[in-house]
């Protein structure tokens, strides 16, 4: 293939090392516990991503307690690069066909531009909520000129590697990611993401007549993007502008039952929904991270049993739709699900992944469609409401009172599981530290950077800058995060109101 043709990624598997002393383990403490996992593993330079139990010896040499860690894969490594969605798919796909098994190490992995689209087509479109549009053929926190939301038709003037130059309605031009876009014209539906957006008359005089008020969810089609808006048609044929940063072409986490959560819970699931990626209550994810069965807006999985009790409320609650929905497998995933051992659970759940390990049909069908059903959204929003206590109690303790910090809390409690007391040690003392630089107490946002910043800071050095973009994203309102700009307070209404 010509190298004109390639582009190359680079990643790097970190090591066990690498691990411990992300997680906070002193000098002396990663050395005992990687001579313990020499013992029992062997070569630790051969360790492959996975999730690993290291053995706590006391001193008369007998085991203590043990210590579980995670060398992370290309599929949890390349999201923090930039590579998402079909694009990731496809690096993986890759990946899965090379004759070597990754272990710990940097990588160099040449991928075809063949997919991107066609230099010779006159115009392209974004197919990606928002993109950045930048001044240079590279990503740079200086080089972005503005963002373009979906749907956006880009003249092509050329291509350098994976970036194509383009030029805009308004003659500007500038560099946009080919896997951003698409050579065909996008679907038109859009929804709406926040608890209400004003439908206007005329997207130039804001003080122009309101048309309607449309509500969170609601669907309609755009007719054409200008700037950071829409011409849009409502089901009831009614037209109008809308601002576009408050609409999405993926459907948000709908609410069957409005009485389970508050407005400012439903902010804080579709956010932190939002960065773990997928397809909401239906998001399916094989054993590609070696956890057999990923699945809901929040990844509960079969390898870490979080999974198992969330299948099992729902047949205890509609017997009858579990059985309708999973036919003539019902009675087997039942008797796993019955089985409560972990070994069996997994078993089962390897098998119904294919080589590349994606869920093979009919299992996929059944899965999603059981996503799609009220009574499993309802099980999924009172399993989350467990995480929502534990970041609310986490929020009390950091005296946060904004709904903002309850969802910086949230997705600490999802995505890194806890803070832990060296950081927090370390976060007071940043704390008092710029209090005393400005001779004054900080407001509550500006504490929200320096948590998001020291814990990520405490994260595996892989994962630093991944933590830091969601964290900072949610403390300032807005940031990139796995390639997608977000504004938080447009797009999900997100707020400083007081509600502790």
């Amino acid at each position: 293939m010509p190298t004109e043709n390639l582009y190359i990624i680079r990643f790097k598997i970190p090591s066990l090392e690498e691990v411990l002393t992300s997680q906070g383990w002193d000098s002396q403490a990663v050395k005992k516990l990687l001579l313990s996992a020499e013992r029992k593993y062997g070569d630790l330079k051969k360790l492959v991503p996975g999730k690993y139990t290291i053995p706590v010896l006391a001193p008369d040499g007998s085991v203590a307690s043990s210590v579980d860690v995670e060398i992370p894969g290309p599929e949890k490594i390349l999201p923090t690069l930039g590579y998402t969605g079909a694009v990731l798919q496809s690096i993986l796909d890759i990946l899965e066909a090379q004759p070597i098994k990754l272990t710990v190490g940097e990588y160099t992995l040449p991928v075809s531009l063949d997919s991107l689209p066609d230099t010779g087509i006159p115009y392209l479109y974004v197919q990606a909520r928002m993109v950045n549009f930048r001044s240079s053929p590279e990503i740079r926190s200086d080089n972005i000129l503005g963002i373009l939301l979906y749907g956006t038709q880009v003249a092509s003037l050329g291509r350098q590697g994976i970036w194509y130059k383009t030029r805009l309605e308004d003659a500007q031009e500038g560099w946009i990611s080919g896997w951003v876009l698409s050579q065909t014209p996008v679907p038109t539906d859009l929804y709406v993401t926040k608890e209400a957006i004003e439908l206007r008359s005329n997207p130039i005089d804001i003080e122009e007549t309101i048309l309607a008020t449309l509500p969170y969810g609601a669907h309609v089609r755009f007719l054409l993007v200008r700037g950071l808006w829409y011409s849009v048609l409502l089901d009831d044929g009614r037209r109008g502008w809308i601002f576009g940063l408050g609409l999405s072409p993926e459907r948000p986490i709908p609410l069957p039952d409005a009485s389970l959560l508050a407005a400012v819970t439903r902010k804080i699931f579709n956010i932190t929904g939002a960065f773990e990626g997928g397809d909401g209550f239906s998001n399916l994810s094989g054993n590609f991270d070696k956890q057999g069965i990923s699945f809901g807006f929040l990844q509960w999985n079969m390898g870490q049993g979080s999974l198992q009790p969330l299948l099992k409320s729902m047949h205890a609650k509609n017997p009858a739709k579990f059985r309708e929905i999973f036919k003539d497998g019902a009675d087997q995933l039942l008797a796993v699900l019955n089985a409560n051992n972990l070994q069996t659970q997994m078993n089962f759940a390897r098998s119904i992944n294919d080589s590349k390990n994606r869920i093979k049909p009919p299992w996929d069908s059944r899965f999603k469609a059981l996503g799609k059903v009220p009574e499993f959204q309802d099980v999924q929003i009172e399993f989350a409401k467990n995480l929502l206590d534990k970041a609310k109690r986490l929020a009390e303790e950091y005296h946060l009172r904004t709904e903002r910090g309850l969802a910086l809390m949230f997705d600490i409690v999802v995505q890194n599981g806890t803070i832990k007391p060296e950081t927090k040690s370390q976060i007071l003392a940043a704390r008092q530290k710029k209090e005393a630089a400005l001779g004054r107490a900080l407001t509550e946002r500006e504490y929200l950077e320096i948590i998001g910043n020291k814990r990520a800071e405490a994260a595996n050095p892989r994962w630093i800058e991944d933590v830091r973009s969601r964290k900072l994203t949610i403390a300032k309102g807005e940031g990139e995060v796995h390639g997608k700009y977000y504004h938080l307070d447009q797009e999900f209404d997100l707020d400083d109101r007081i509600i502790a």
